[in-house]
C-alpha cells in the first residue's frame, strides 16, 4: 500500500513537471552518479567499514564516513562535484 502511494505520487510529480523535464534530469543524475561511482568507487578513493573480501576496516574507514557506514565517500563525492562546477566555469 505505502509502495503504491509512493509510486503514483512519484507518477503525479514527473506530470506536473514535464516527462521531458524529468527525463533530462534524470538522465543527467546518472551520468553524474556513473562519474562519482568511477572517480570514487572503482579508483578505490573511498574506504568502506567493511572490504571487498568482507574484513572488517572500521579504523581506516572513519575518515572516509560520517559515521560508521553513513556517508561514506562524502569527501570524494565533493571533490568531483566541485571539479565538475570549476570545468564548466572555465568552459
Amino acid at each position: 500500500l505505502l509502495h503504491e502511494a509512493a509510486n503514483r505520487s512519484l507518477d503525479m510529480t514527473i506530470e506536473r513537471i514535464g516527462r521531458e523535464r524529468f527525463e533530462i534530469a534524470l538522465k543527467d543524475f546518472r551520468r553524474r552518479l556513473a562519474m562519482v561511482h568511477e572517480q570514487c568507487t572503482l579508483k578505490g578513493r573511498v574506504i568502506l567499514p567493511c572490504s571487498d573480501e568482507g574484513v572488517k576496516q572500521r579504523k581506516a574507514s572513519k575518515l572516509s564516513c560520517y559515521f560508521e557506514d553513513i556517508g561514506c565517500g562524502h569527501k570524494c563525492i565533493d571533490e568531483v562535484v566541485a571539479l565538475q562546477k570549476n570545468r564548466r566555469r572555465s568552459a
